[in-house]
């Protein structure tokens, strides 16, 4: 997934995440250099823009505890929705804008044999699938997704919930590098759910559905 900074906000995006929300200035980042600004920020440096508009890591001073547990519950949530969009293909703005439509559509088709909107579907169509298949596929997908949103929204809580009783930044960071561990696992496991699901397994996305629902993070 392409991530963006913009030296203006002084903050990073995507454009699975933020669609036309992104400032005008935003530059492209390859993945060994957000990963690189990442790291400069849990080791204490800000981020911001040089001449050019490119990030860059600099120094800042210690900031007030309550700022930073303002702005680590909001990369929760950021990162959260970036992981959902990341394993549902990081799909364009359009895509994502016409997945409210096919949902409905899908299951008039299950129910009544309703057909299909070729122009909706128009990449299904053109891989040579089926109503049937296009229909059976959006289920699942959409499973898939409710399961995944579900995790990673327990995820994002248990670690906000946490971090009202940090005390120093110290105990933030720990925080933030569990709830980052946490979400890994979630993407590892449900890179292989998805996989099995979709080629006819549908025995680990019932068993995820399972533990979410019974509230396991």
């Amino acid at each position: 997934m392409t991530m963006l900074f913009s030296a203006q906000t002084k903050g990073f995006y995507s454009r699975a995440v933020h669609g036309d929300q992104i400032p005008g200035d935003a530059v492209e980042l390859d993945d060994a250099t957000y990963a690189e600004l990442l790291e400069n920020q849990r080791e204490g440096f800000t981020i911001e823009g040089d001449t050019n508009g490119q990030p860059i890591a600099a120094p800042q001073a210690p900031r007030d505890i309550s700022e930073l547990k303002d702005d680590t519950k909001a990369f929760f949530k950021s990162n959260a929705e970036a992981t959902i969009w990341k394993l549902a293909g990081d799909p364009s703005e359009s895509e994502r804008q016409s997945w409210p439509e096919k949902k409905p559509a899908a299951l008039a088709f299950l129910k009544d044999g309703t057909p299909l909107d070729r122009m909706l579907f128009v990449r299904d169509f053109a891989k040579g699938r089926t109503e049937a298949q296009i229909a059976e596929r959006v289920m699942l997908r959409a499973r898939l997704y409710k399961a995944l949103k579900a995790a990673a929204d327990v995820i994002a809580d248990a670690s906000s919930n946490a971090l009202e009783a940090a005390e120093d930044h110290a105990a933030v960071d720990a925080i933030r590098a569990n709830f980052e561990a946490a979400v890994a696992a979630r993407t590892a496991q449900f890179q292989a759910v998805q996989q099995a699901a979709l080629t006819g397994d549908r025995a680990p996305l019932e068993a995820a559905e399972a533990e979410i629902s019974g509230g396991g993070a």
